[in-house]
């Protein structure tokens, strides 16, 4: 079977069957975040004035979730939808990463593909904490989503480039729509579609080493840069800066200047203190050390399977008979009248959420010790690359979506909030790169006793 057929066979559909199955069994969750994007309807209808926008929220989100409600209705099946279709994707591009990490040297049965595709489908499609944020109405999927397709466009880059073949122009107007859609989505999360391509242009550069293929990378760079400048522009002249929102810190650029002026005093004061800042965030984020956001203060007491928000959110809907509303009880009536008609609770087949209830800590494990081993995995990987002079399908999957990942953490290490939900778009990519590795032991396993066995039969009959 030819890679790229895999999503007409019937073992890809059937499993594409239960993922819809499974989305539609859970409502959606509602976070205090969720409303105040809901609240932003009515200045989208025209009720009120752009000046109430609070200006670190980007228009992408309110305006999506008002395209799904005016399509499909005011009703929480409407915002279903888009979560199986997103879940979907994720589906068929993880299918792809892993079926494509075997190169064409590779002859892979349809037997083998099947398994493969259960094989994703069971280790990242159904891992609860992707079927939790996939269902929880905050911008992560969507990040999610933009990571996977930047990391696939990139990897598209690489081979055009390996084939000699003229860099296609297409490929970076994909990504600039992408960065200019996840900025405006959430600014910190500008990474999932601009990180790929930083690292796979870096790639290409360092291993080409072709002078005509290098300036076309870095110029289709500055496109892309560009581009999302222009957009920023744009943006900054349909929406007035109001007092109100300059005075609280809350426009994008009085929230960069005050990280940049936190990080460069403390680089100044103590360079020592600045990077043990950094890994405190970054050990944070990743749950290993606790953040306490009340206090905003970080416990050190070291934990392999602890969960903060990734637990209270993306956990939730595997709490039986629980409310999808995860908002505090004084919740601004602003917000909550605007989704007060969503409210539902959790009720899917007990059979079906005990097992995702008891994989939860799989999934807490995973997340944890992915994020602690990645920065030694990612360096000792990247050398391996620069001094290893064949590369490989997988080689280049692994670097795009590891990397990504790695970079995303520490920009949130920087940012001085370390929340672990702001790494979940980093996790699918992870668990891809996780499943591919083993998949490739295994094969290397097999491969080397399979050679034994033969050489021996050969000397024994020699």
């Amino acid at each position: 079977m030819r890679i790229q057929n895999f999503a007409r066979d019937k073992v890809f559909l059937v499993l594409c069957l239960i993922i819809i199955v499974i989305d539609l069994l859970y409502p959606v969750t509602f976070t205090y975040d969720s409303g105040q994007y809901f609240s932003y309807f009515k200045i989208l209808s025209g009720e009120l004035s752009w000046e109430s926008w609070d200006p670190v929220r980007g228009a992408i989100f309110p305006i999506y979730l008002k395209i799904i409600t005016d399509l499909f209705g005011n009703t929480i099946n409407s915002l279903i939808i888009p979560v199986v279709f997103f879940h979907l994707l994720l589906f068929f591009i993880a299918s792809y990463f892993v079926i494509s990490s075997f190169d064409d040297s590779y002859s892979l049965s349809k037997r083998t593909i099947w398994i493969l595709l259960i094989l994703v489908f069971a280790f990242i499609i159904v891992d609860p904490l992707i079927i939790g944020f996939y269902h929880a109405v905050l911008t992560e999927y969507i990040a999610s989503t933009i990571a996977l397709l930047s990391c696939l466009i990139s990897y598209f880059l690489y081979k055009s480039t390996i084939r000699n073949e003229r860099i296609r122009p297409v490929f970076f107007i994909i990504i600039s729509i992408l960065v200019i859609f996840a900025w405006h989505l959430k600014q910190p999360y500008f990474g999932a579609a601009i990180f790929p391509l930083i690292l796979v242009s870096l790639f290409i550069i360092l291993k080409q080493k072709n002078r005509t293929i290098s300036f076309q990378v870095i110029l289709g760079n500055i496109f892309v840069i560009f581009m999302l400048i222009v957009s920023i522009f744009l943006w900054d002249l349909i929406l007035p800066n109001t007092g109100l929102a300059s005075n609280q810190g809350r426009n994008t650029s009085a929230f960069i200047d005050l990280i940049w002026v936190q990080n460069k005093e403390l680089i100044k004061s103590s360079p020592k203190d600045f990077i043990k800042n950094i890994i405190n965030n970054y050990l944070a984020l990743s749950d290993i050390f606790y953040f306490d956001q009340e206090n905003t203060r970080i416990d050190k007491i070291f934990s392999m399977i602890r969960a903060s928000e990734n637990k209270t959110i993306g956990y939730r809907i595997f709490v039986y008979g629980e409310s999808n509303m995860a908002i505090p009880t004084e919740y601004p009536e602003s917000y909550m009248e605007n989704i007060r008609y969503y409210s539902s609770n959790y009720y899917p087949p007990q059979y079906l959420n005990r097992i995702l209830q008891i994989t939860t800590i799989k999934s807490t494990v995973l997340f944890d010790t992915l994020y602690l081993i990645l920065p030694f995995i990612y360096l000792i990987f990247s050398v391996f690359l620069i001094i290893y002079k064949k590369i490989t399908n997988w080689m280049v999957i692994i670097y795009l979506c590891s990397g990504s990942a790695l970079l995303n953490a520490i920009e949130h290490a920087l940012l001085n909030k370390p929340v672990d939900r702001y790494l979940f778009w980093g996790y699918p990519l992870l668990l891809i790169c996780l499943l591919i590795t083993i998949l490739h032991i295994l094969n290397y396993i097999y491969s080397t006793i399979r050679e034994k066995r033969q050489n021996s039969i050969k000397n024994t009959m020699g």
